[in-house]
């Protein structure tokens, strides 16, 4: 409008005013919002993910929580930034899970977790606050054994659950417990011990499917190269995945395709076999590249210096360490002023 009223030179000088530092702000926060709505969409439609989490101390000597996301995409498997929020207080595996937690719940995100038996939960979480504490510092434990020493207890350092001292029954560290069996009538040691067992192993049951001990890795040889393998050497105790593993093997286009495209990206642009996609994710997700969080904080270091070190680094960073997803400016410009309002 300026060029056609007031013509070519009043226009160039108009062009070379910068716009103010909240405007470029505002512009960042939007784009950034932008990125994060894609990217959100793009995890909940791949269903599955794993996420790499670090920490560290910034120039305000804050703690920001760094995460990045891998998932699995149309074309490829994907590594992008998530959040990086402050940790207000300490640093513990309660604190980054309650903030990765309120992060997930907020964007709708399934971030899956199993139900607690309501009767420990309660315990469980102060049990929790108490081990971080004494064990957060050295200084910490020394005093609690200091005092377990004055209070005559016959034990002064912090024990584990095992399955073989509740199957004994020594439950004499446990001074509330002890009493509170005593003066019961209704619940006996044999009840407890029966509902813990119970539950104890309900979890070794999770980590072992979390962590299992003695992986074969010579098991995972087809994600390598599924044509040089035999059938009958893999996959026997899955149902179907031979199968397809066998038609894989038998396809022609699919060959050429493995030949001259890299590994993750032949495993995500595989369409039609989802028993074999379901296992070549969860052998290829759990490994992001090892390096995403200490290249993100040399990105918050060249970002948040001393002469910026009130500044929320968030959206600046998102937009900086952003490798797959962009803001979409059409959909930007469709609903913002050019210059807003001061």
């Amino acid at each position: 409008m300026v060029r056609t009223v007031c013509g070519d030179d009043i226009a160039n000088k108009l062009e070379l005013i910068p716009l103010s530092d909240n405007t470029v702000k505002r512009r960042i926060d939007l784009m950034s919002e932008n990125i994060l709505k894609h990217l959100v969409h793009q995890v909940i439609a791949a269903n599955k993910f794993s996420i790499q989490i670090d920490e560290s101390v910034d120039i305000q000597n804050n703690a920001p929580l760094m995460v990045f996301i891998r998932y699995r995409s149309t074309d490829d498997f994907r590594e992008e930034f998530l959040f990086c929020e402050p940790l207000l207080t300490s640093a513990t595996g309660l604190d980054i899970f309650n903030e990765v937690d309120g992060f997930f719940r907020k964007n709708n995100l399934d971030w899956s977790t199993r139900a607690i038996q309501p009767e420990f939960y309660s315990v469980l979480q102060d049990v929790i606050q108490i081990v971080n504490f004494i064990k957060a510092r050295a200084l910490n434990s020394r005093i609690f054994h200091a005092m377990c020493d004055e209070m005559g207890s016959q034990y002064v350092n912090l024990l584990y659950h095992s399955d073989e001292k509740l199957s004994q029954g020594k439950i004499a560290t446990f001074a509330l417990l002890s009493e509170f069996l005593e003066d019961s009538t209704k619940v006996t040691l044999n009840d407890l011990k029966l509902l813990l067992q119970k539950y104890l192993n309900k979890l070794q049951l999770e980590l072992n499917r979390y962590i299992p001990e003695n992986v074969e890795l010579s098991k995972y040889n087809w994600v390598r190269n599924p044509f040089e393998v035999s059938v009958h050497e893999v996959g026997e105790d899955i149902c179907g995945f031979q199968e397809e593993l066998l038609d894989l093997q038998a396809s022609q286009v699919l060959k050429d395709n493995f030949s001259r495209m890299c590994l993750t990206q032949f495993w995500a642009q595989l369409k039609d076999k989802p028993i074999v996609s379901r296992e070549f994710e969860n052998a290829l997700l759990p490994f992001p590249t090892t390096y995403l969080c200490e290249a993100g904080f040399s990105t918050l270091v060249v970002i948040k210096t001393k002469y910026r070190n009130r500044l929320d680094a968030q959206h600046d960073m998102r937009c900086a360490l952003s490798m797959n997803i962009h803001p979409n400016i059409e959909e930007l410009v469709e609903y913002v002023q050019h210059q807003g309002s001061h």
